[in-house]
């Protein structure tokens, strides 16, 4: 991931995963949104991101639904590690291919 979209994109995946309590998985596919401009409130969003409750969170943005899997929305993927369960979750964008892989943990090693 790079480019214009790219602190757009890690913005969206931290506010999905800490404001709305969504898993990496589900911030992963959270509600693809771009603007490619600094000015006004229209705004891109993916066809795959359902109304309710998706679209919602947008509201007073002018959003223009665009085809699944376009490249302006950028892929990723991430691996959550929570201190309290020393649990590692992964995620990775159902709309490219890739993968999340946790280091792992430290008994596993040789």
């Amino acid at each position: 991931m790079g480019g214009w979209n790219q602190s757009q994109a890690h913005t969206q995946f931290v506010v999905d995963i800490a404001d709305f309590g969504m898993n990496p998985p589900a911030g992963a596919r959270g509600g693809p949104l771009h603007q490619g401009h600094f000015e006004g409130c229209d705004v891109e969003i993916e066809n795959s991101v359902p109304q309710q409750p998706g679209r919602a969170r947008f509201a007073g943005h002018q959003l223009q639904v665009q085809p699944h899997r376009t490249p302006n929305f950028g892929y990723g993927q991430a691996v959550l590690y929570d201190r309290k369960t020393s649990v590692k979750l992964g995620a990775s964008d159902p709309r490219h291919d890739g993968q999340a892989i946790p280091v792992p943990a430290p008994y596993f090693a040789k």
